[in-house]
């Protein structure tokens, strides 16, 4: 498997939404439905002041960091509106490190290890995503946060 970050596919740990549909089943198994999950991140930045996702980042497992995206960050970030409008949870695999379920709780978005069962007991997934996608694709909401906060909060041009 080559990794997002290698050379040949341009150096750099970033991965929009318009790439990953283009690749088609490369790096989700349902780039559609990736999409539409990802469209209900609303990013605040208070995020970029989150000391322990910024520690997550260097923890020794890389599970750590997903489990912490997926059961603290998600939760604050994702339109519980969106949610509803996904039929009010989504399944979510990321390859090599776990499934997650993504539901409205009283109103609230809550994260629960693994995949929901459906009538007869069949696990219901709406996608699967490479680890490495996943993280390029959150690495670009990040990067994209960071510079609309610093925009926001540049000074404004002084007259001379």
């Amino acid at each position: 498997m080559q990794m997002i970050d290698s050379r040949p596919l341009g150096g750099g740990a970033r991965l929009t939404m318009a790439q990953v549909r283009s690749a088609g089943s490369r790096y989700t198994s349902n780039p559609i439905a990736l999409a539409s999950f990802m469209a209900g991140l609303k990013l605040h930045p208070n995020l970029l002041l989150d000391e322990q996702l910024n520690r997550s980042v260097g923890a020794s497992g890389r599970n750590f960091f997903f489990s912490y995206v997926m059961h603290h960050v998600l939760p604050r970030v994702f339109s519980p509106s969106h949610l509803v409008g996904l039929g009010g949870r989504f399944a979510l695999g990321i390859e090599g490190v776990g499934a997650y379920t993504v539901m409205i709780l009283n109103r609230r978005v809550v994260t629960l290890a693994g995949f929901p069962l459906d009538m007869d007991g069949r696990t219901v997934t709406d996608t699967i995503v490479r680890a490495d996608a996943f993280l390029a694709l959150f690495n670009h909401a990040l990067s994209g946060l960071a510079e609309q906060t610093l925009l926001h909060n540049a000074p404004a041009p002084t007259a001379s």
